[in-house]
């Protein structure tokens, strides 16, 4: 008689919750042999040293169990099955194992707002771990998935999907193909701030030189398309800028926080391909304004360094403008 003990991915969930139990034999049986099966690129001496079953020792199904699992977690295998029969001596058991499929092409269709170089350079940076001739995982293509949705997003593009083909290369390889339909660029509809911001919504909107909200003159310039590094290049170099040039050395901006909202099309036929819309949410925390107690120069060389001071145009008790003493600190340099 034949026994098998099979592990798939939805039995290696049961055994991980004690789900499954394995009754212990009575009296000693010893294995007579074990036989591997299946393998084609795993040596058999390694698939030996995963399990605890050794030749001319007791049977013993909990020792199976731990076997079942132990070349399960190395990741090589996506279906394994124990044969268990009888021998002269003792059990025969049969180790039948299928190897996952080796990724021997990647491919990438339908991304039209960033490259396969952006795609490689945030696999890396987010571990995801997809390379060719990798062993196909499932769980690496859909973390695949998840940061192909992430860069339409980055590049205004919310409503794109994501769908893989796997094409099967004999006898035991994939090629995979990620197929992305980016959908409609999606346009800032409204900016917000929020926090200890001191400033009114219009002033730090005027403040934001590369991100406008959605208006005929901005879709001609392109200022309302979302893009996540224009977004905060624009708060470092301009929004930040413009509270230092009002005292605010120490302004605290948070992340953005962005989501989509249901907007009218727009007056342009041209320019009604979608309603959605981004809502922009920045955090702001001001923090203590700075004003002028006192303005001194040192190590001035061949110049008065009292005289220098008033080219600064700051007087005691000034809001300081840290930018212009910045800038006019570069022009005195010159």
């Amino acid at each position: 008689m034949i026994k098998s003990f099979v592990l798939g991915s939805w039995i290696f969930w049961l055994l991980s919750t004690g789900f499954v139990a394995f009754a212990q034999p009575s009296g000693k049986i010893l294995i007579e042999r074990i036989d591997i099966r299946g393998n084609r690129r795993i040596p058999e001496d390694t698939i030996r040293f995963h399990i605890q079953s050794r030749e001319g020792e007791p049977y013993d199904e909990s020792r199976l169990e731990f076997d079942l699992r132990a070349l399960f977690k190395t990741g090589y295998f996506e279906n394994i099955e124990i044969q268990e029969r009888d021998g002269d001596t003792g059990k025969i058991l049969t180790f039948v194992l299928k190897e996952k499929p080796i990724i021997r092409a990647i491919e990438y269709t339908g991304n039209k707002s960033f490259t396969e170089t952006n795609i490689l350079d945030e696999f890396k940076e987010k571990k995801v771990g997809l390379t060719v001739d990798s062993r196909y995982d499932p769980n690496k293509i859909r973390a695949a998935e998840r940061v192909l949705r992430d860069l339409m997003i980055q590049n205004g593009k919310p409503l794109g999907t994501v769908r893989t083909e796997i094409e099967n290369i004999p006898p035991s390889s994939v090629k995979v193909r990620f197929v992305m339909d980016e959908g409609p660029k999606v346009r800032i509809g409204q900016i917000r701030f929020v926090g200890d911001k001191v400033f009114s919504d219009d002033q730090l909107k005027k403040a934001l030189k590369l991100n406008k909200e959605r208006g005929l003159i901005t879709m001609f310039k392109g200022t309302d398309k979302y893009h996540r590094e224009k977004l905060e290049y624009d708060i470092e170099m301009n929004l930040k800028s413009f509270y230092k040039e009002h005292g605010y050395m120490q302004v605290q901006v948070g992340m953005p926080v962005t989501r989509i909202f249901e907007g009218p099309r727009g007056m342009i036929p041209l320019f009604r391909k979608t309603r959605q819309q981004f809502f922009v949410e920045i955090p702001i925390e001001a923090g203590d304004q700075y004003r002028l107690g006192k303005l001194e120069l040192k190590n001035c060389g061949n110049f008065d360094c009292d005289k220098l001071v008033t080219v600064f145009g700051l007087k005691k008790g000034d809001v300081v403008n840290f930018k212009k003493i910045k800038d006019t600190l570069e022009e005195i340099k010159k």
